[in-house]
């Protein structure tokens, strides 16, 4: 398994439904999953929310191929690791990750996000 590890995601936006952040820290791209991988990141959050994250082939408006993760709901006030499976995306490489909160305007600390993809069997 290899581990790009961030550890801010330093440009905020709001979007037309939600708000989130843009991961501008060219070392860790291009990301690929071939054969699945995973997000594992730490959060807390005043109010349930949930969170989601987005790979994009490059920064908009060359987005395509992309995609979306399910969305986890960061629901306790204590700190806590979330996973988010990420299935094959085959040959797809992506050069912008960007995290959602689906709800807006909601105080949530996340920390500590790591994409991993799985190394194919040899």
């Amino acid at each position: 398994m290899t581990a790009k590890k961030t550890e801010a995601m330093p440009r905020f936006f709001l979007g037309n439904h939600c708000d989130g952040f843009i991961d501008q820290n060219l070392e860790i791209y291009p990301l690929s999953f071939p054969e699945g991988g995973y997000i594992t990141f730490t959060a807390s959050a005043a109010v349930a929310t949930n969170v989601r994250f987005r790979f994009e082939f490059q920064p908009y408006p060359n987005v395509d191929p992309a995609y979306d993760t399910a969305s986890v709901l960061v629901d306790s006030t204590e700190a806590m690791e979330y996973t988010i499976e990420v299935p094959s995306q085959g040959e797809n490489t992506f050069s912008s990750f960007l995290l959602y909160l689906v709800e807006r305007d909601s105080p949530v600390t996340i920390t500590n996000v790591v994409v991993s993809s799985y190394i194919p069997a040899q």
